[in-house]
């Protein structure tokens, strides 16, 4: 494929399958079927079958939630477009670390952002890429920083919460999904109680990754929604410690 037609989006002749489109945003070129821009992470219209097309579906998943801690005050802080360059990498790293670790986003809220894994098939691990693509995005984060301090004087920092349970899925004719149940609100539940820094898991996502996952137990939290306290723990690192704690 030559320069010019990968600027183009175009496919080389006796290429099959569609060609690449460029996203609206920032104009990278972005591969056929894709969801969100690699570059800026902004959604990517697909090509919608016939009307009701759509479907719906009872599925296990893993569901990772993360923000930014101190967003607001951050935004008082800086200008406008700064904020929005720090933001977009933000989002560029979340969407290449969920991607990478085979989820996907399911929404942005604000400087929050919601992914899955499990959709559109489960892989039996999703609960360690969950995990692994949480440590991955404050590695990312992190790396920022090194930069964003000098540039803006500022830094990042996340709090991420990872539940796992059954959902409805509705799968939008557009191909976009929307996933509801009790492990999303326990997630974002999770996520919000969760000190800067942590990545916290609840009781059955920590069950999910037992012996792969090093983890902490924490302290039992009361969250809104909830009659019984939930028992969390703490993710160290990738790989589990010999003797580290985890749920029975």
């Amino acid at each position: 494929m030559t320069e010019n037609q990968v600027q183009r989006g175009t496919r080389p002749d006796n290429a099959g399958g569609p060609a690449a489109v460029h996203c609206p945003t920032c104009a990278s070129v972005v591969l056929p079927g894709s969801r969100y821009c690699p570059m800026c992470g902004m959604p990517i219209a697909v090509a919608r079958p016939e009307p009701g097309r759509g479907s719906q579906a009872r599925k296990n998943v893993v569901v990772l939630f993360t923000d930014l801690v101190g967003f607001t005050r951050l935004g008082e802080r800086l200008d406008p477009e700064a904020l929005s360059r720090l933001l977009d990498c933000y989002f560029r790293a979340a969407t290449d670390a969920v991607a990478e670790h085979g989820g996907v986003i399911e929404k942005f809220i604000g400087d929050a952002v919601m992914a899955v894994f499990g959709l559109p098939v489960s892989h039996g691990d999703d609960g360690v890429r969950a995990v692994h693509a949480a440590l991955q995005l404050h590695g990312e984060i992190a790396r920022l920083n090194t930069t964003a301090i000098g540039d803006y004087g500022a830094a990042l920092e996340l709090r991420t919460g990872i539940g796992a349970g059954e959902v409805a899925v509705s799968t939008a004719p557009d191909g976009t999904y929307r996933v509801v149940g009790d492990a999303v609100n326990t997630s974002a539940r999770l996520q919000q109680a969760a000190d800067p820094g942590q990545i916290v898991l609840g009781h059955t996502s920590a069950w999910l990754v037992r012996g792969a996952v090093d983890l902490e137990p924490v302290a039992e939290v009361m969250v809104k929604g909830k009659a019984e306290p939930q028992r969390r723990w703490m993710v160290r690192g990738p790989v589990a410690a010999p003797t580290a704690p985890g749920p029975p």
